[in-house]
């Protein structure tokens, strides 16, 4: 039986997730007015009926879904393959350009 991954686990691998494509690390932050405002790009997960969601905030305000509803397991396993489709797609990139 695997490791059991908890909600903890999941913000750490989104976090990174934001940090390796570019995106706000923060949700939201103070804007100058005093009130928060939602940082665009940011990816995050929710939580609702007993899964959970990759999720990304849109320009303009709302999210959109990245992920199916999953189990916490299978979310960590999706969001470490789309980080390694990451990866290869910019490993590809960069032959590309110095070929």
């Amino acid at each position: 039986m695997g490791q059991r991954i908890k909600i903890g686990d999941l913000a750490f691998l989104v976090g990174n997730l934001n940090i390796v494509t570019g995106n706000p690390v923060e949700h939201c932050t103070k804007g100058e007015s005093g009130l928060f405002v939602s940082n665009a790009g940011n990816y995050y997960f929710s939580q609702q009926s007993g899964g959970v969601r990759l999720e990304q905030l849109c320009e303009g305000g709302g999210a959109r879904d990245i992920s199916p509803r999953l189990s916490k397991g299978q979310l960590f396993d999706w969001i470490n393959a789309f980080l390694k489709g990451i990866e290869i797609g910019q490993n590809i990139n960069e032959e590309v350009h110095n070929a």
